[in-house]
C-alpha cells in the first residue's frame, strides 16, 4: 500500500507557500519529505482547503508544542474532514466550539473544586 501511495506526485509550485508556512509553525523540528507527501495526500484526498490545512496545523502546535508530531497532525485533520470541517470558515467554528467547551470545562471543575 505504502509503495503505491508514494507514487502519486504533488505539485511543488503549489505546495511552495504551504511549506514555508509549516516550517514556520513547527520549529521544534525540520518536517521531513514523508510528512509533507501526507499532509499533501490529506489535503487532496479529503478536499481540506490549505489554509483550512494551516489553521490546523497552527491548532496542533498550540496544543502539543512546536515539536508536535505529524501523526497527531494527520489524526486531527483527518477527523475534522470526516465532520465536515474542510474550509477555513469551517476551522474558525469547530475552533470557537472548542473554546466553549473548554471554558465549560473550566466552569465545572471550579465549581467542583470550591466544594472541597
Amino acid at each position: 500500500k505504502s509503495a503505491i501511495s508514494k507514487s502519486k506526485k504533488f505539485s511543488e509550485d503549489k505546495y511552495a507557500e504551504f511549506n514555508a508556512q509549516v516550517e514556520q509553525m513547527i520549529k521544534g523540528r525540520m518536517p521531513s519529505p514523508n510528512e509533507f507527501f501526507e499532509y499533501y495526500n490529506v489535503i487532496e484526498s479529503l478536499h481540506i482547503e490549505i489554509p483550512a490545512m494551516l489553521s490546523i496545523i497552527k491548532y496542533c502546535t498550540m496544543v502539543k508544542g512546536e515539536s508536535v508530531g505529524y501523526p497527531y497532525i494527520i489524526a486531527v485533520a483527518k477527523n475534522w474532514a470526516y465532520d465536515g470541517v474542510r474550509t477555513s470558515e469551517d476551522v474558525e467554528e469547530r475552533l470557537k466550539e472548542l473554546e466553549q467547551n473548554s471554558n465549560k470545562i473550566k466552569t465545572i471543575d471550579v465549581k467542583n473544586n470550591s466544594k472541597f
